[in-house]
């Protein structure tokens, strides 16, 4: 299942994919998922991006995908 493609300078955040974080500063961090893919592997191949007071970055990770009984 894919849900969005293109390489990091071109995602953008997905419908309704869009976090706000307030913490206990009273400061807001925003938290964008921009993909999200499954692979036939049992992996999940995801990009967020994470905007933060004095920080703006994008992270992609690959993570096993562990069922659930």
């Amino acid at each position: 299942m894919s849900v969005d493609q293109g390489n990091s300078s071109e995602l953008q955040p997905l419908r309704d994919g869009r976090t706000e974080i307030v913490d206990p500063l009273d400061r807001q961090h925003h938290i964008s998922l921009l993909s999200l893919e499954f692979s036939r592997l049992m992996l999940m191949d995801f990009w967020l991006e994470v905007v933060t007071p004095g920080y703006h970055y994008v992270l992609h990770k690959v993570v096993p995908v562990i069922p659930v009984a």
